[in-house]
């Protein structure tokens, strides 16, 4: 679920909670909780786990049940994104139980930026030089600030 009132529409740079919450049928050892975000195109964006996190992997017997909430900022450009969530288990590298598209939500708001992330651009330069001098040499440069 999604937080903020269960709204399901944010601007680039929101913070948003998104909770998981399983109960456990039989016992599994090992488990992490994963998210995933997607595009529309179900192309990966971004996924993050509790392990990764800093949590202990979880043992859970039946009857259990295991709520993690995560909270992401929305570095996103404008579209329409899903949530994926799984019980995850590492020593095997499989997961225990998968939910696709277990949310959505759209994101607006960002006419400067195309693609799948907003990686807050900011213009540094723009300048023209003029002369014939200038004319026969193009350069590009990136820098690391």
């Amino acid at each position: 679920a999604l937080d903020r009132a269960t709204a399901v529409a944010f601007q680039s740079d929101d913070f948003v909670e998104i909770t998981v919450r399983a109960t456990a049928l039989t016992a599994h050892e090992d488990v992490s909780i994963v998210i995933a975000i997607v595009d529309a195109s179900q192309y990966p964006v971004f996924d993050t786990c509790t392990r990764r996190l800093g949590a202990q992997p979880l043992s859970l017997t039946p009857g259990d049940i295991v709520r993690s909430t995560f909270r992401i900022q929305l570095r996103l450009a404008q579209g329409t994104y899903y949530v994926h969530a799984y019980l995850h288990r590492y020593v095997t590298d499989r997961p225990y139980d998968v939910w696709l598209s277990a949310a959505t939500f759209f994101v607006g708001g960002t006419p400067a930026v195309r693609g799948i992330a907003n990686l807050i651009p900011s213009l540094v330069t723009c300048e023209k030089e003029t002369g014939a001098a200038h004319a026969a040499v193009a350069q590009s440069a990136i820098s690391a600030v």
